[in-house]
């Protein structure tokens, strides 16, 4: 069918202030600097090949229901094989619910953190690149920088693996027709995400 879907015009899946919510100590951080570009580069980067692009499209379409009302809640739960965790709650939601808001958001919202640190770092502008200073406060060094960069990095990669390894549990078969299993069988961050765009680390450096 043409055209194809258009996810980047779509909503993202968090918000800046979830994002902050979510992550940062200080809940006054200025949500300015988390810009919705970022939020979609962390979708892009981390989510879309781990998900398949066929279920992050799905997601997304309808996420970005502005009537509230998604494809998924109309959806009568599986009956071969029953899927435990379909009726979830509500039991209307088949389990997209509880993995949009308690296994989705949380990673996406680690990785958007993840992204944003540098641009929280420092500026760019006319002036080129500066440091980021705020009044009472100085910028942490390179080493300490990275250091942080990769404990941020190290909880969002736990939480993908574990939607992931919720996504593919035996007692979902059946829950999420459009997630194609196959293609995260097996999924290891740390082998397989320099082939499908994520960033990974070696040696102690988080690289793309």
């Amino acid at each position: 069918m043409c055209p194809a879907t258009n996810y980047m015009n779509l909503p993202t899946l968090v918000s800046a202030s979830e994002v902050r919510d979510t992550t940062f100590t200080n809940s006054n951080t200025d949500t300015s600097v988390i810009k919705n570009e970022v939020i979609k580069i962390a979708e892009i980067a981390h989510l879309r090949d781990v998900m398949g692009h066929d279920f992050y499209d799905f997601i997304k379409t309808n996420m970005a229901e502005a009537s509230g009302s998604r494809c998924w809640d109309a959806i009568a739960p599986a009956t071969e094989p029953v899927c435990e965790s379909c009726d979830v709650d509500s039991g209307t939601n088949n389990g997209y619910e509880v993995l949009v808001e308690d296994y989705l958001k949380p990673a996406l919202c680690w990785f958007v953190k993840f992204e944003v640190i540098n641009d929280m770092q420092y500026n760019s502008g006319g002036a080129g690149i500066v440091s980021n200073i705020p009044e009472f406060s100085r910028p942490v060094g390179a080493k300490e920088l990275n250091a942080y960069k990769q404990d941020v990095y190290r909880k969002a990669k736990l939480l993908l693996d574990a939607m992931v390894e919720f996504l593919n549990d035996s007692d979902n078969d059946g829950c999420f027709p459009e997630y194609k299993k196959e293609l995260s069988d097996g999924y290891d961050c740390d082998s397989d995400c320099g082939t499908k765009g994520l960033a990974t680390k070696n040696h102690g450096m988080i690289i793309y």
